[in-house]
């Protein structure tokens, strides 16, 4: 499983353009001190293609964290006022497509 992190803003548009090709992702939302962002779920990437699209997601403030990366994870919200909550919950649908989740935010980013 891999993670694409982005800005909410664009992660919202995101959320939806992938509602409207039928497709939903877990969503996790990590608060932090005056900005949040929203994790998606997916498919891992296929380390052999997608590079020029992550590189220009990455220009955009979107990360990608691949099977293998830790995710950092915001300490207590009792101690620092970080938390996280589900924007999407886990459902029993198969994880979208690294590829279908990068070009929604592709997508999104030229509207």
């Amino acid at each position: 499983m891999d993670i694409l992190a982005m800005p909410m803003g664009l992660a919202g548009e995101v959320n939806h353009l992938l509602k409207e090709h039928n497709l939903s992702a877990p969503v996790m939302e990590v608060r932090r001190k005056g900005r949040s962002t929203w994790a998606f779920f997916c498919t891992p990437r296929d380390m052999d293609h997608g590079n020029e699209t992550a590189r220009t997601l990455a220009i955009y403030g979107v990360e990608h964290f691949g099977q293998d990366a830790r995710v950092p994870l915001p300490p207590s919200p009792a101690s620092s006022g970080c938390s996280l909550r589900w924007v999407e919950e886990p459902t029993q649908a198969p994880l979208p497509l690294w590829a279908a989740v990068a070009s929604c935010a592709l997508q999104a980013i030229r509207r």
